[in-house]
């Protein structure tokens, strides 16, 4: 987690001098404190297992009490206020965030399809690139403008005080996209991603396996690694149809491995499969792996 500092001036509260006719002033202050006050009170006095000491079974933590405080904590957010508002307007800044060929490749397929004309899926394909992994494949997502403006988003949400809702049930450190209890409500991004990009590409790379009418659903989160923090994931299968890795950062780092086994419903024994794997210290930011 990213360590909170002191309370700014929109934490402060309003004050108002009454002038009496003896010449004396009280200062009055305001009985409703800010809703980033009583978030950052709340937060105090949170119940132990807030604090993402488990490694499995996270998702599931305190449910009742991120529920209760989530619309108190939307509004402290929104009092705190973003960092970079362009994160908050995707549909608008979208060139800028998503990779420039990907980008292009997307759009010349939906207008094809639109004007009811051959889409040339090999447009899409040659984004596509075949890791050492089987069934795994690298690209370029993001702009890296996109992943510094993000990353500086995220630690401007976690310097409010705010409560920040832990990823999955397994991470312990980073943040849920989505807009559900102790989420940042980022779901534009997510919904964008998944439904424009990661489907179609899905369904060409796996079309034994991903169907037109799935990868409807999404679920976007971000896992901070680091020493003291989420140093490694146990051997788990993900719940989605196909999953969308990117590397956010672009610090030099070492390791780093991400290791693949065999495949739930096509291989009759998927965790005795050998492991294969692949380093992401290879990796740009921006830059993406897609798999089942």
């Amino acid at each position: 987690m990213f360590v909170p500092h002191h309370a700014g001036a929109a934490a402060r509260a309003a004050h108002a001098s009454v002038m009496f006719p003896s010449a004396f002033a009280v200062v009055v202050a305001a009985a409703q404190a800010s809703a980033l006050a009583r978030a950052r009170a709340v937060a105090a006095k949170a119940p132990p297992e807030v604090t993402n000491g488990s490694r499995v079974g996270g998702e599931h933590e305190a449910a009742a009490w991120w529920e209760e405080h989530d619309a108190l904590f939307g509004a402290a957010r929104a009092e705190w206020g973003p960092k970079h508002s362009e994160l908050y307007d995707f549909d608008t800044h979208e060139d800028d965030f998503i990779d420039p060929g990907l980008r292009a490749a997307v759009r010349a397929a939906e207008s094809a399809a639109a004007a009811g004309l051959h889409v040339d899926e090999e447009i899409l394909r040659a984004h596509l690139h075949p890791t050492n992994v089987p069934g795994v494949y690298r690209l370029r997502l993001f702009t890296p403008r996109f992943c510094r403006l993000l990353l500086e988003e995220l630690r401007h949400v976690a310097e409010s005080g705010v409560p920040i809702r832990r990823p999955n049930g397994m991470n312990r450190f980073g943040a849920i996209l989505e807009a559900v209890p102790g989420g940042l409500h980022m779901e534009w991004l997510a919904a964008r991603i998944a439904l424009r990009y990661a489907r179609p590409l899905a369904q060409m790379a796996f079309p034994h396996l991903v169907g037109a009418g799935d990868a409807s659903e999404h679920f976007g989160f971000v896992v901070d690694y680091r020493q003291g923090g989420d140093e490694s994931l146990a051997l788990h299968a993900d719940a989605s149809v196909a999953t969308l890795n990117v590397r956010l950062g672009n610090q030099p780092f070492e390791g780093g491995q991400l290791c693949f086994r065999g495949l739930r419903m096509v291989d009759d024994q998927p965790r005795e499969v050998a492991a294969t794997c692949l380093s992401w210290d290879s990796f740009e930011a921006g830059e993406a792996i897609l798999h089942l």
